[in-house]
């Protein structure tokens, strides 16, 4: 990971975008704010004076630039750096165009298992997924069709860690709303408290998704080498009857409720100003333990 895309935290993976040249690959990053979406990481070209009076800190110009706003206006290689002509205001920043901004996924690794039919789950135990490769640490929260999929990628995963996701181990679930986010909170075993934001209105598919149902949902827990893409371990089990009722109806008024994208990537980095995992987790009425 570049030094200049750690401060994004949970929001940042390394991306895969098709077609994309071999030079570029290194600087291209996934943003995952719900707004953002595809990016290299450049260093603005009027702003490259400045950066080159502090020439170790060149890393600290880099700014995240849509990939397809950089295959479109060009860019040059200089000292191991991207650089680009952009827009730019002294009080507001970069300005590119919105058209520019692919927030949605886009990988041609990624292939039917973004896509799976109802009630079949796509990914296997020991087996490695390309869209999963080079992922930063952190957790993701999906319903697909007719299921929770909350996903766990640790670098390298110890067998330790990998032993806390087995069917043996304490498993805790949550959720908490706020502000009209759902936000998980996971506790795997004896790992410490773990949390991931969800909004149906970023689902990718929904179409399974039972409003009215009365049963329990599914729910797949995953654990992933984020250097490989390996899944290291799944586990399945059923959330209660009052938890799934609960989540059907905050996703239901997700899907009815108007969406900004903007407010709610502000509406996540607040809650995380002011809330750490174990903190969300105590918030959460809504809980199951197995």
């Amino acid at each position: 990971m570049r030094k200049s895309v750690k401060d994004f935290g949970n929001f940042v993976r390394k991306d895969n975008y098709p077609e994309l040249p071999e030079e570029l690959k290194e600087f291209n990053y996934f943003l995952s704010d719900g707004e953002t979406g595809h990016v290299i990481m450049a260093v603005p070209e009027h702003t490259l004076n400045k950066a080159e009076e502090n020439v170790d800190e060149l890393d600290d110009y880099e700014c995240p630039v849509p990939v397809a706003y950089v295959l479109k206006n060009g860019y040059r290689l200089y000292k191991n750096h991207v650089i680009c002509q952009v827009p730019y205001d002294e009080k507001l920043g970069m300005r590119i165009p919105e058209e520019y901004y692919e927030p949605s996924i886009i990988s041609t690794d990624a292939g039917e298992a973004e896509n799976p039919v109802s009630g079949e789950f796509p990914y296997e135990k020991r087996k490695c997924y390309p869209e999963f490769a080079n992922h930063a640490e952190a957790v993701v929260a999906d319903i697909v069709k007719d299921y929770v999929q909350i996903r766990v990628f640790f670098k390298n995963p110890t067998e330790n860690e990998i032993a806390q996701f087995s069917p043996d181990a304490r498993l805790k679930i949550r959720f908490t709303e706020m502000d009209g986010t759902c936000l998980f909170t996971v506790k795997a075993g004896d790992l410490s408290w773990m949390d991931a934001p969800y909004h149906a209105k970023l689902a990718k598919d929904l179409s399974g998704f039972d409003f009215t149902g009365e049963g329990e949902i599914p729910l797949y827990l995953l654990l992933i080498d984020s250097s490989n893409g390996e899944v290291k371990a799944v586990r399945n089990v059923q959330l209660s009857e009052e938890f799934s009722s609960k989540l059907r109806n905050l996703v239901d008024r997700q899907v009815n409720s108007d969406f900004d994208k903007k407010k709610y990537a502000d509406i996540l980095s607040n809650i995380y100003l002011l809330f750490s995992s174990d903190e969300l987790a105590d918030a959460s009425t809504i809980k199951c333990q197995w």
